[in-house]
Order: C-alpha cells, then sequence, then structure tokens
C-alpha cells in the first residue's frame, strides 16, 4: 500500500543502496516504508543507507518497521536526518544497532 504523503527515491552510492525517504512516517504513512524495506531484504541486500533529511514525522510505527527489519538481516545507516526523525531516533536510541549485524546487537544487550 502506498500513501501520497511518503515518497521514496533509491539509488546506489558506495556499492551500497542509499534510500531517500520523504514525507510523514505515521500510522498511515509507513506501510510505503516497510514495503520498501522487505523488498530490499526479498532481493538479499543485507545493507542500506537511509536518508531521513525530509522526514517530516517519524512515529513509532516507523522506528518499528526499522527495528523489524533490522532483525530480519537488514543493516541500516542513517546518512542524514531531519530534526523530526533526528528526535526519533534520539529518544529510541536504536540508530547504532541498525547498522551493526542483527546477531551482534542481541549479544550487546545480553
Amino acid at each position: 500500500m502506498t500513501n501520497p504523503n511518503v515518497a521514496l527515491e533509491v539509488t546506489h552510492q558506495r556499492d551500497r543502496p542509499l534510500c531517500r525517504i520523504r514525507g510523514e512516517l505515521d500510522i498511515a504513512g509507513v506501510a510505503t516504508v516497510r514495503d520498501a524495506l522487505r523488498a530490499f531484504l526479498d532481493v538479499g541486500e543485507e545493507a542500506i543507507d537511509l536518508d531521513l533529511s525530509q522526514v517530516e514525522f517519524m512515529g513509532a510505527a516507523a522506528i518499528d518497521e526499522l527495528v523489524r527489519a533490522h532483525n530480519n538481516g537488514l543493516r541500516m545507516k542513517i546518512v542524514d536526518a531531519s530534526p523530526a526523525a533526528r528526535r526519533a531516533l534520539d529518544i529510541t536510541a536504536i540508530e547504532a544497532a541498525l547498522d551493526e549485524s542483527p546477531t551482534r546487537s542481541r549479544q550487546k544487550r545480553l
């Protein structure tokens, strides 16, 4: 399901996909992100860069989708973030864990 309030653009930089996300990542808009993250996993991507500089709102549902994709094996590095996205990332303190292998980040929590 796509949402007109969310847009994604995927390019490749440094031999790694760069996914630029624009819009409101609320409960309605997060489906677009979920579908994109699943598509990365479906084609065998293990690591992507995320540009969140154009995200106007980032709610708990978006954080949940990032964590879910990470737990399914997708490493993500945040290369830029808007103030709204930065606030959500800082509050949840998940940014560093997203770019680690899922097994390694689970071991750190134990």
